[in-house]
């Protein structure tokens, strides 16, 4: 498990979700998690990483680049939308990115409020 700080730069759930998929990437590409599902709610992530729209600023355009970058790293890639109560535990995890300085990686023992969103996140959705 990855979370990582998103810097100070980053004020809103655009560049915050860019940066934890840059994040994924690499991490997938030096894991062997390939290929790589993207789940999110955020429609205009997905546009921005498909070229549909433009990036509306120099930081947006930057971090595009840097997660296409990690993308190439991948045999593929692709993005699965979600609707918003599907994707608590991820807001979530981007919320703590957002306020934090730090980034931590977690192989076993995830801190107690983490472990209990990512369980009621994975035992809600994905284990009947």
């Amino acid at each position: 498990m990855y979370v990582g700080c998103v810097g100070n730069n980053v004020h809103n759930i655009t560049l915050a979700a860019l940066n934890a998929f840059r994040c994924a990437a690499g991490l997938a590409a030096s894991e062997g998690g390939d290929p790589l599902e993207i789940e999110g709610e955020n429609q205009t992530v997905f546009r921005l990483l498909r070229g549909e729209i433009p990036s509306p600023n120099e930081t947006t355009r930057e971090l595009v680049g840097q997660c296409l970058g990690e993308f190439s790293h991948l045999r593929m890639v692709w993005f699965r939308c979600v609707e918003p109560h599907a994707n608590v535990a991820a807001n979530r995890l981007a919320r703590i990115a957002m306020h934090t300085e730090q980034t931590w990686f977690f192989v076993d023992n995830l801190p107690a409020q983490i472990a209990e969103f990512l369980n009621v996140d994975v035992n809600g959705h994905y284990v009947p």
